[in-house]
């Protein structure tokens, strides 16, 4: 099984339209709504090839909520989840269809606390137990969680687990 890693996923919402007009209300022609974040993206690209795959993310708020729900009933994966108090963040992108141009609004993740990158650290542990790889991928959702890529190398390199950071 293949594990993918994602410490700062996002609710990724597309919306489509004909022009980009700023400071103007633009009538959207659709739009689209995956969970996103680097890790999710790998597994979900992974599942479609016929691997198996196990995301782990780091997630709060009804938007961690939804992006859990995302990734089981939209993609068919089981995320291990790891809950945190704050929100996890969305990002927004519009996409001018005819000519491809997009603008992309992306808002900050959560801070999360010591006890909390504790927790996801232990899971990430504990799911690398049962993983053929790792891949840790993706944006870090706060300062304190700087070295978290750090830390759960040092722990694959202790399980044995190959990694791609």
């Amino acid at each position: 099984m293949i594990l993918t890693v994602t410490p700062n996923p996002c609710v990724d919402r597309t919306i489509y339209v004909d022009h980009l007009r700023p400071g103007e209300i633009v009538r959207a022609r659709t739009s689209d709504v995956i969970a996103g974040g680097k890790g999710n993206n790998v597994a979900r690209v992974v599942h479609t090839l016929g691997e198996p795959v196990r995301p782990v993310i780091l997630a709060g708020g009804e938007t961690g909520e939804l992006i859990g729900r995302l990734l089981r009933e939209r993609d068919g994966l089981e995320p291990a989840v790891s809950e945190i108090s704050g929100a996890s963040r969305e990002v927004v992108t519009i996409l001018e269809e005819p000519t491809g141009r997009q603008s992309a609004y992306v808002e900050p993740g959560p801070v999360v606390g010591a006890d909390e990158i504790a927790a996801f650290v232990s899971l990430v542990s504990s799911a690398m137990d049962q993983a053929e790889l790792a891949v840790l991928s993706g944006s870090v959702p706060c300062e304190a969680m700087t070295d978290v890529y750090a830390r759960l190398i040092a722990v694959g390199r202790e399980r044995g687990t190959p990694g791609h950071p």
